[in-house]
């Protein structure tokens, strides 16, 4: 069994300034959208036999392989926010 909590995908502010923090905080949200990116393409390939999974291109794949790939059942909890100005950000998580 195993539960995990990932983080939301980081979205740049186009009006952050730019500072050390600011530009390490930018560095971690591409790790982020990274892993998420990878994760779904490796639960969005196709019924074994396929022809390439990348699990070795995340860490958090990599640790998830024989769960994803073994015959289990997955389930998903999302935390979306139904207000019309997060409309965007709802949207992206139903269509993780």
């Amino acid at each position: 069994l195993y539960v995990v909590d990932l983080a939301g995908s980081e979205r740049a502010d186009a009006h952050a300034v730019r500072t050390a923090r600011a530009d390490a905080i930018k560095k971690e949200g591409g790790s982020i959208n990274q892993s998420l990116l990878t994760l779904r393409l490796c639960t969005r390939a196709p019924p074994p036999p396929p022809t390439h999974v990348p699990y070795r291109d995340s860490k958090l794949t990599r640790i998830l392989q024989p769960a994803l790939a073994g015959p289990g059942r997955t389930a998903v909890v999302a935390a979306i926010n139904p207000a019309p100005s997060q409309m965007n950000e709802t949207h992206s998580t139903l269509n993780f």
